[in-house]
């Protein structure tokens, strides 16, 4: 019995070797079973086993505890058109990580800690004057600077004694809290009193803001520059290089904090005639609309004629109700 089976073995062993040989032939001269193929690669570069740090950026107006905190994930899961619809929207949810915020902040937002303008006493000093800080500067000197409007009044004082500080921040508002207005130019002037009682009065660069974006619990509006708004190097009226960048900016404003309310376009300037303002209105809110993924019909648009002043303002309100 086990000499049977030992003769089964062999003989099964032969024919094994006889039938690869065969097929080793075949595969030779293309026919038959492919050969073994290996995968090298997967030797020499294994898998990566951890994923790669996180990296985002964090705005001032955005707290990183906000973000991870977000829960309401229903906005992320809705189509535009859907959010259209909706009869209640709370701005507080409608904050996204996911909108773009652009790199370079040209309006002002006093309620995201903006200031207006950033004043440097002690630079415009030194353009007139070798500054100076020593023991008797920091007991005898006084100094004293006022925010001046286009005409020369004075709508902001600033004083204090010792050597002139490196920075005042300005929050845009005048005497009385009203804010300063868009478009319109304004000045520093410094008066500096030394230890040895010289007077010494320098000027700072004159400044004017594009924008100013106001927002509290009931209302949300942006004012943009009409004179830096559009190009005035062209016969047909368009966008300027600048002018576009801040339109879309404050589109993006509107797209992160009020993506639901109903918009209002109105702009005044003494540039433009009626017509001009009317097809400079209608493009302002096609690119608002555009951003909002909106018709412009949605937007309501007015326009006048502004006789003084500047160069006139486009005013961008949200409406405290949603749109239908």
């Amino acid at each position: 019995m086990r000499a049977a089976i030992l003769a089964c073995l062999f003989f099964g062993g032969v024919l094994f070797a006889a039938a690869d040989s065969q097929n080793g032939g075949n595969a030779a001269s293309g026919q038959g079973v492919l050969p073994e193929v290996l995968i090298e690669a997967e030797h020499n570069k294994p898998l990566p086993l951890s994923k790669p740090p996180l990296s985002f950026d964090v705005k001032e107006d955005q707290p990183i505890e906000k973000i991870l905190k977000q829960t309401d994930r229903s906005l992320m899961n809705r189509l535009p058109s859907q959010i259209l619809k909706s009869n209640v929207f709370k701005p507080e949810i409608s904050v996204s990580s996911r909108v773009i915020i652009p790199s370079q902040i040209w309006i002002v937002r006093p309620w995201a800690g903006d200031f207006a303008h950033v004043f440097h006493p002690q630079n415009i000093l030194s353009s007139i004057h070798a500054f100076e800080d020593n023991r008797n500067e920091r007991k005898k000197a006084v100094w004293e600077m006022d925010v001046v409007d286009g005409e020369g009044k004075s709508i902001q004082h600033f004083s204090g004694s010792g050597v002139v500080p490196k920075r005042i921040p300005f929050d845009g508002k005048d005497k009385d809290g009203k804010w300063i207005e868009v478009g319109e130019t304004y000045m520093g002037v410094l008066k500096n009193t030394d230890s040895q009682g010289r007077i010494h009065t320098a000027y700072g660069r004159p400044f004017k803001i594009a924008g100013l974006s106001l927002k509290n619990s009931s209302s949300f509006s942006i004012d943009l520059d009409a004179g830096v708004l559009f190009s005035t190097s062209s016969a047909v009226l368009e966008f300027s290089p600048f002018g576009r960048e801040l339109i879309v900016e404050a589109a993006q404003l509107l797209q992160r904090y009020y993506p639901g309310f109903s918009v209002a376009a109105s702009l005044s300037s003494k540039r433009l005639n009626s017509q001009e303002l009317k097809k400079a209105v209608s493009l302002c809110a096609e690119e608002i609309a555009n951003r909002l993924i909106i018709s412009s019909s949605n937007i309501r648009k007015s326009w006048n004629r502004q006789d003084a002043g500047g160069e006139g303002v486009l005013a961008i309100s949200v409406q405290s109700q949603a749109r239908p």
